[in-house]
């Protein structure tokens, strides 16, 4: 058995080139294309359709095939860069974009996707159609080892083993990290892919923590490409994406793996019920970085318990209202002259899904002019738990001279770790408007 550790300083240079790695502009030889995954589907079958541009700026607008003879059932976006080495020469850095779209046939026949568009600059460029094979009924079977569809005589695609990409999610969870163990899949025991959660059965609104590893017991040269799962029915907050790869020590059912964290994400449920997490896929890299071996590895689904808020809290009341909170009210000056304005600061600092979670209100008489508020997050994760504060700045003037409140406020949440619903509440703040040195009373 190989030491996992000996190809790590090659890894670790790839890592810091990619990060560091300046953009590149598109040229007129542009690298685009389209592909489906198969040549032959039936009408009742699912394929996938993968729109691929190579170094194209940022602002570069993408117009994907439309027909009424297929219907999308979803789509995705996902963009890579990669790093190739080899004969002694420069480095060349190529930044990938992929549009893959699930579609399906309406009727059968001899049918053709039409091209995909791109426009950078104002110059359009064209893909070929893709020509498929369509029967009725269902035909199945496995993608086409060419790939229908490619068009131009260009070379294949150093990527084409990747089948899906990486989605953004964004969310936060969790405090005891992967409390189930990894079970060795058939066939791939000495490199696989698993995903993992710290918890499989919360609240609505309750942080779960998904994270993905790698275990292997081979030289690792490089990880691809990976696709994160579908997070349908979740908000999600990235926690974690590390830049290299760094393993440790895992002992799997009596063997020793190296494991190595490819992502971690807070996912927030958003509605009860069972919620499926699709499979996460990887292309990794084994071996020595001249000589090395592309496998590409596909995840466990996993499945998360939901269970509603309990009765008892506030009707109406937001899924995200839920962790553990403070309410803050902050007052830049109690005593003004007439005319002079007052900052006044409304902040929920905790646990949860902070860029989500809605502060109450702030209220007062007609006499002091509350104008509309602006809005800063801070999100600090700590040991995987999504926290920080919201804040709601608002800008109050007053009207005339005399005493005035600003009423308390009142938050409402639920505590998953108490079970039970908490309120949490500010003071009132008298606020003493006195005549300027005009001696104006009123304006």
């Amino acid at each position: 058995m190989r030491r996992t550790g000996s190809a790590l300083g090659v890894v670790f240079a790839v890592f810091a080139l990619l990060a560091t790695a300046p953009a590149w502009a598109a040229s007129d030889d542009l690298d685009f294309y389209q592909t489906a995954d198969r040549e032959e589907v039936g009408t009742e079958d699912t394929f996938r359709l993968t729109v691929v541009v190579v170094d194209a700026p940022a602002n570069a607008q993408v117009k994907l095939p439309e027909s009424g003879d297929f219907s999308i059932l979803s789509s995705s976006r996902s963009s890579q860069r990669s790093i190739s080495l080899s004969g002694g020469g420069p480095a060349v850095i190529q930044d990938v974009t992929r549009h893959v779209l699930v579609m399906q046939a309406t009727r059968a026949g001899r049918l053709k996707i039409p091209p995909s568009q791109i426009t950078v600059r104002g110059k359009t460029y064209r893909t070929q159609p893709v020509e498929l094979t369509v029967r009725a009924g269902r035909v199945g079977g496995a993608p086409s080892p060419g790939q229908a569809g490619r068009g131009g005589g260009r070379q294949p695609d150093p990527f084409s083993s990747i089948q899906s990409q990486m989605q953004q999610m964004e969310e936060a969870f969790g405090d005891m990290m992967e409390p189930d163990r990894p079970t060795i899949p058939r066939g791939d025991s000495d490199l696989f892919l698993r995903a993992s959660l710290d918890r499989d059965n919360v609240y609505v609104g309750e942080q779960v923590t998904l994270s993905l590893y790698i275990y292997s017991r081979v030289d690792l040269s490089s990880v691809d490409a990976v696709t994160m799962p579908k997070l349908e029915g979740f908000w999600t907050e990235e926690v974690e994406s590390p830049t290299q790869l760094s393993g440790e020590q895992r002992v799997v059912d009596g063997i020793p793996y190296r494991a190595y964290l490819l992502r971690r994400r807070a996912i927030f449920p958003v509605k009860s019920g069972t919620l499926s997490i699709t499979p996460a896929e990887a292309d990794i890299t084994t071996g020595f970085l001249f000589a090395g071996h592309r496998v590409h590895r596909v995840s466990n689904a996993l499945k998360v318990k939901v269970k509603p808020l309990p009765p008892g809290g506030p009707e109406d009341m937001p899924n995200a209202h839920v962790g553990n909170w403070r309410l803050s009210m902050d007052v830049s000056q109690t005593r003004v002259e007439l005319g002079q304005p007052v900052t006044v600061k409304v902040s929920l600092e905790g646990v949860g899904n902070v860029k989500n979670v809605t502060p109450p209100a702030l209220k007062g008489p007609a006499a002091l002019k509350i104008y509309d508020p602006t809005t800063t997050d801070k999100v600090s994760p700590q040991r995987h738990r999504v926290q920080g504060r919201r804040v709601m700045e608002y800008l109050v003037m007053p009207q005339r001279t005399g005493s005035f409140t600003l009423p308390a406020l009142e938050f409402t949440y639920f505590d998953p770790r108490a079970r039970k619903y908490e309120v949490a509440r500010t003071d009132p703040v008298t606020i003493t408007v006195e005549a300027g040195a005009g001696g104006a009373s009123s304006i």
